[in-house]
C-alpha cells in the first residue's frame, strides 16, 4: 500500500485524534495512554510542529493511516534539532510498509527542504526491539541509555529504560 504523504493542518486534528486514539488502544503503540490525550496535548504538540518543526501524514481513500511529527526544542542554540518525534501508524496498516514511506518521505523533506536541521532525535522504549530494528534501518544510531525512565508494558511495578537515537544529516 502507498500512501498519500502531506504536511498536517489544523485541519485534521479530528482524524488525528481518531488515529490517536486506535494506536493507543494497542499495547505499546503510543506510551499516552488515550485518557493523555486531551485537546491541550494535541494542541501543544501540533502548533510546535507548524511553527517550528515539520508535521506529516499518510493517508489513503480510507483515511488517515499514519503521522509524524517533530519539532525544534527552544532555545536558538538547538535550531540544528528536530526532537519529541513522534510516528503513530494506524494498527491495521503496521507492518504494511506505510510507517517506512512516511518516514522516509519525513527524512527526505528534512534533507531537501530543511538543510539547516542537521540532527532528529527520538527514543523508545529498550523492549521494542521492532522499533528499534526499524530506526536503525532508517539511518538512525544509538545514542545511550536512559536507566528506569519508562514504565515496563509487561510489569507495571518496574522500570526499563528509553533508547535516545538520532539521525545525523551527511
Amino acid at each position: 500500500m502507498t500512501p498519500s504523504i502531506k504536511k498536517g493542518s489544523l485541519s485534521d486534528l479530528t482524524a488525528l485524534k481518531k488515529l490517536y486514539s486506535d494506536v493507543a488502544h494497542h499495547s505499546g503503540g503510543l506510551a499516552r495512554k488515550p485518557d493523555e490525550m486531551t485537546d491541550h496535548y494535541f494542541l501543544g504538540w501540533v502548533n510546535s510542529s507548524l511553527e517550528n518543526g515539520l508535521w506529516m501524514l499518510a493517508q489513503s481513500s480510507e483515511g488517515l493511516l499514519g503521522s509524524i511529527h517533530a519539532y525544534r526544542p527552544g532555545p536558538r542554540v538547538l535550531n540544528q534539532v528536530l526532537g519529541s518525534l513522534t510516528i503513530a501508524i494506524h494498527p491495521h496498516c503496521q507492518g504494511q510498509g506505510v510507517g517506512r514511506f512516511l518516514f522516509s518521505s519525513f527524512l527526505k523533506h528534512v534533507e531537501n527542504e530543511m538543510p539547516e536541521i542537521l540532527r532528529v532525535e527520538l527514543m523508545t522504549r529498550e523492549s521494542n526491539t521492532r522499533a528499534l530494528q526499524f530506526y536503525e534501518s532508517l539511518g538512525f544510531k544509538k545514542e545511550g541509555r536512559l536507566e528506569k525512565r519508562i514504565l515496563s508494558l509487561t510489569n507495571p511495578d518496574t522500570y526499563e529504560a528509553d533508547i535516545p537515537m538520532a539521525w545525523l544529516r551527511s
